[in-house]
C-alpha cells in the first residue's frame, strides 16, 4: 500500500514534536541550508553515477521542502493543488531558448499562474526576519 507523502510529513513532524515548537527566521534559514546540502548531495551522486544516493537526495529534498511549508503554516495540499493544476495546463514540447529535446513543459499564451496569495502561512513575516 502506498503512503501519502503529505500525511507522512505531518506524521514525522508530529512524531519529533516540531509542530509544537515555534518556527523562527533562524529555523527557516536552517531549513533552506538543509535543502542546499541535499542539492549538493544530489550533484555529487549525479557526478558519481550513484543511483542509490540520487534517489535518497531527491526524496530528502521533497521531505525537507514539504516539511518547511508545513512548519511555516502553509496549507501544503492546497499549494500543491494550485501548482499541479497550473502545470496541467502547460504544453509538452520544446520551450524556445531551452534545449530539452521536447522533454519539457512550457506556458501557453494566456497561461494562468498558480496563486498562493491566501496561503503564505507565516512565511511573509519569517522571511522579513520577524519572530512570531
Amino acid at each position: 500500500m502506498a503512503n501519502n507523502p503529505l500525511i507522512d510529513i505531518k506524521t514525522m513532524l508530529s512524531h519529533y514534536n516540531f509542530k509544537t515548537e515555534q518556527i523562527t527566521p533562524e529555523r527557516l534559514e536552517f531549513r533552506f541550508k538543509l535543502l542546499e546540502e541535499e542539492f549538493t548531495e544530489l550533484q555529487t551522486a549525479r557526478e558519481n553515477a550513484d543511483a542509490e544516493e540520487t534517489v535518497d537526495a531527491l526524496i530528502d529534498i521533497v521531505v525537507i521542502a514539504l516539511g518547511t511549508l508545513e512548519l511555516a503554516g502553509v496549507d501544503t495540499a492546497k499549494a500543491w493543488n494550485e501548482v499541479h493544476w497550473a502545470n496541467m495546463t502547460k504544453i509538452k514540447g520544446a520551450k524556445p531558448g531551452r534545449e530539452s529535446d521536447g522533454w519539457d513543459l512550457y506556458k501557453p499564451l494566456n497561461w494562468k499562474a498558480p496563486s498562493h496569495a491566501d496561503n503564505h502561512g507565516k512565511l511573509s513575516n519569517l522571511l522579513k526576519g520577524k519572530n512570531l
